[in-house]
Parts: structure tokens; C-alpha cells; sequence
């Protein structure tokens, strides 16, 4: 009898232990199923090649450490210039995003997103990715998925023809400089620069890359958008490589209606310092006509260069987030209304390095008669964009609690760029001219600074000039 219960027994055992494996194995199944939608995903990038061994996250207020030991390893493409990346795949976005982002110090926040794991990772950039497990091939912590990805060079999109690039040829480099040896003029100047210089990168088949480091990293405001121009320093050892300084050098760019630029300049690498649209020669010259874009082929300088900003640049989740801030001054429970000016005054107390005078002081009540007539609409908000302390203090008087800030320090870019509070006010420059983008109402000056916010705002609506001290309707050209 005891050993027929002892039988009996060792059945049953058998039996809850099969049962409990097989519940087992289809709660992973389900698990995995269910991870396969829609994600959360975190991207950060290296600024180095340190090695991190710990990532600490805190969702819900609970602490996770994720060991990366094995993760973070020299996985990037030395050649090719591109930066290592990682991800980490939520299956609920944790509460503390925002310290999340800020979380590892030394590394710069890329992108919070949700994606398809069953489409492509990131719509905007072609990667390779790698699963790694946490720990064991069985291991599955709080149900997250580490992901290394890394970045390569953006190939033909067919889905996206305003992409559509030539194929850069092998080892060549097109690279915009500004590193504060020289100057680089103010930030329409550098603006204009850069995609000069971006769509002399497609026509000439070279990669494209910018180091822009006066007075500090680029990278601290705008990010790559849907093409990598961030470039490593490490592509620039061992290579031939040669300077171009176009500034204002309207002879160079007359001579692109002609030049076969490799025969010219056969250097593997080719710094150019630049602040003019290469455009209308290239349109003329019958060897690199047919590699412009279609979107850059049109008549309207503006309309190409709102396409081409949007397609390399983006801003960093730190510009963004301060962006955010000023915009939540407006009552959110109802429709906005933004009215801008940008007053360049030039040559003032601020920034007396300027070499002469745009607009004279009292062309700043034009101004605010002007903008006055739409402050009557409820939630409207006035926007004042200048280069000078006394019209910012002008303003909060004229408009008091109407008026819309973003406060920062005033400093010329490239003729302060010296200064121990340069990066400041280049910080308070980029922040302005992403709040006059927005604006539905906006002012220019005689300024490449307000005139290409306009064109990346692409809209000839309530769009004006303020020049000679007039106010007159501007067309975007």
C-alpha cells in the first residue's frame, strides 16, 4: 500500500512539474509576442571610446542597473567616421524621461521614440542592429531588450527620393570647419555655409562632415537628422587633406560653374570654410547639374534651403527642452498666437566688436507700433529677437506680461567668440531663431539670422521686413 502511494505520488510530481514547464514556456512565448509591437526606445552615443560598465535607470522610482560590460566594446567603424550607439528597448516608457536623458554623464541623449520592432528601428537612419542579452540566454529583467546598433552612411532611400544621393566615392571627404582659428562669420553665415558646403558634398560625391567647434560643439544644439554628417576625428589620421576658406570669395564660386572640384583638389580630405550658396553655379555646370537633388534644382533659394536644413539637422533634446519651456508661457488650454521681431541693431553696448549699425534705436517703437495691433487677440504673445540688451529691456516694458522669453546672455557668435560666456550666448542665438520659426507673425531685419529662419518657416504669411525704418511686406526669394 505504501509504496503503491509512493508510486502515485511520484506521478503526480511528474505531472505538476511537465504542467509547470510547458505554463512556463508559453508565458515566454507570449512574453516575446508581446514584445514585438510597439517599443519604447532610449538611443545614446559614445563620446569616446571609454568603457561604461554600468547604465543606471530608474523607472517608477525603481533602480535598475543594466551591466554593459560586454556591450560597450569598440564596435565602431573607424574608417567610415561613425559613432557607436546603443539602445535600450522598453516594452512602457519609464515616468523620469527627462532624468533618464541627462542620466550618464559624458554621454549625449540621440532620440526617444517609440518604434515597430517588426519595421525598421529608425525610419531616418539605416543601422545594423545586434541583440544582446542581459545576462543569460534565459535571463529577462523588467522586460527590456538591449540593442547595440550602429550608425552607417545613409544609403538611396526609395522610399524617400529627396534622399536620393549619389554614392560617395571611397576615402573622400568634404568637411565644413569652423574651429575659431579664423572666422566663420555670424550664425546665418555658418547657416548658409553649411549647406553650401553639404550639397557640394552630393554633386562632388564626397562624404559629407562637419566640425564646427567656435565657440564650442554644434552637437550641443543640433543633432543629425536624416543624414549622419557627425564625422570622427580619426578619419583624418594618415590623410592627405587640404583647406579651402570661401568666405565671401565670390571667385571660387564662380570658378564651380566649370571646375572638376576631385581634379582640382584630389585630397582624400577637404576642409572648407565657407558662407555662400554654391547653388546657382553648380546649376551651371553641366558635369554636376545631374546629381543635384530635384529639391535642390528649383528657383526658389529658399524653399531649397528649408529642405536641406530639415534633412541634416534636428535640435538636441537640451534646445528642444528649453524650447518647450518658453512655449508652455502661452495658455495651453486654448489657440496660441506668436508676433516676432527680430531688431538687429548691430554695432551697440552689447556687442560693440560690430562693425556698423543695422537699425538705429528708435526704429524699435516702428516696431512695437507695429506688433501692438495683435496683442488685442486673447493668448497672444510678443516675441522679441535682438542683439541688444536696451531693446530687450525695451520690450518688457513696452509689453509687459504680453511678451514671450527666453532670457540667456547676448553674444555675438563669431566676433565673441573668445569670451568665457561665448557658448551661452550661442545657446540664446539658437534658441531665438527656433522660437521666430514658429512665430505666425514674424519680422525680419536686414540679418541672414532672422531672413533663414524665415525661409525654414517656409511661408510668405504675415511674413515683413523692417528696413530704413519702415516695416514693409517680405517675399521669401
Amino acid at each position: 500500500m505504501e509504496l503503491r502511494m509512493s508510486r502515485y505520488k511520484l506521478v503526480l510530481l511528474f505531472f505538476v512539474c511537465t504542467t509547470s514547464s510547458v505554463m512556463f514556456y508559453l508565458l515566454r512565448v507570449m512574453d516575446t509576442a508581446s514584445l514585438s509591437s510597439k517599443k519604447h526606445v532610449f538611443h545614446t552615443r559614445r563620446p569616446d571610446r571609454r568603457r561604461l560598465d554600468v547604465i543606471t535607470l530608474r523607472p517608477n522610482q525603481t533602480t535598475l542597473k543594466i551591466h554593459l560590460n560586454e556591450l560597450v566594446s569598440s564596435y565602431g567603424d573607424e574608417e567610415d567616421g561613425s559613432d557607436d550607439n546603443y539602445s535600450i528597448v522598453f516594452d512602457k516608457k519609464p515616468d523620469e524621461i527627462k532624468w533618464m536623458r541627462g542620466m550618464v554623464k559624458g554621454w549625449k541623449a540621440v532620440d526617444f521614440h517609440d518604434v515597430d520592432q517588426n519595421e525598421n528601428t529608425d525610419s531616418k537612419l539605416r543601422k545594423e542592429t545586434k541583440t544582446e542579452r542581459l545576462a543569460e540566454d534565459n535571463t529577462n529583467i523588467w522586460g527590456k531588450t538591449v540593442i547595440r546598433t550602429k550608425q552607417v552612411k545613409l544609403k538611396n532611400n526609395e522610399n524617400n527620393k529627396d534622399l536620393i544621393f549619389p554614392e560617395p566615392l571611397k576615402d573622400k571627404y568634404l568637411i565644413y570647419i569652423c574651429d575659431g582659428t579664423v572666422s566663420c562669420g555670424g550664425w546665418g553665415d555658418r547657416q548658409r555655409g553649411m549647406i553650401g558646403a553639404f550639397l557640394l558634398a552630393v554633386v562632388t560625391r564626397r562624404r559629407f562632415g562637419i566640425k564646427m567647434t567656435s565657440p564650442c560643439e554644434l552637437e550641443n544644439f543640433y543633432e543629425p537628422n536624416l543624414v549622419n554628417w557627425t564625422i570622427s576625428d580619426s578619419i583624418f589620421n594618415d590623410r592627405y587633406a587640404t583647406y579651402i576658406n570661401s568666405i565671401d570669395d565670390s571667385d571660387f564660386r564662380f570658378s564651380l560653374q566649370h571646375l572638376d572640384f576631385n581634379e582640382k583638389f584630389p585630397q582624400n580630405v577637404v576642409f572648407i570654410r565657407n558662407n555662400v550658396d554654391f547653388v546657382p553655379a553648380l546649376w551651371k555646370n553641366l558635369k554636376y547639374r545631374k546629381h543635384l537633388p530635384n529639391w535642390a534644382q528649383v528657383h526658389y533659394r529658399s524653399a531649397r534651403f528649408s529642405k536641406a536644413w530639415k534633412i541634416l539637422f534636428k535640435p538636441s533634446w537640451r534646445i528642444q527642452q528649453k524650447y518647450d519651456d518658453v512655449m508652455s508661457q502661452f495658455d495651453q488650454s486654448m489657440a496660441r498666437k506668436l508676433v516676432c521681431a527680430h531688431i538687429r541693431i548691430g554695432k551697440n553696448p552689447t556687442i560693440p566688436e560690430d562693425q556698423n549699425q543695422r537699425n538705429p534705436i528708435p526704429s524699435v517703437y516702428i516696431v512695437w507700433h507695429f506688433l501692438s495691433k495683435y496683442i488685442k487677440t486673447p493668448n497672444t504673445r510678443v516675441f522679441i529677437a535682438t542683439d541688444a540688451e536696451q531693446v530687450r529691456e525695451m520690450a518688457k516694458e513696452e509689453f509687459n506680461a504680453d511678451l514671450l522669453t527666453v532670457g540667456g546672455i547676448i553674444r555675438h557668435i563669431d566676433r565673441q567668440r573668445n569670451l568665457s560666456d561665448a557658448c551661452d550666448g550661442f545657446e540664446t542665438a539658437l534658441l531665438e531663431q527656433k522660437v521666430l520659426i514658429d512665430c505666425d507673425v514674424l519680422v525680419t531685419s536686414e540679418s541672414g539670422f532672422s531672413i533663414l529662419a524665415a525661409d525654414i518657416r517656409n511661408s510668405n504669411k504675415e511674413l515683413y521686413r523692417l528696413e530704413d525704418g519702415h516695416i514693409t511686406p517680405y517675399k521669401m526669394i
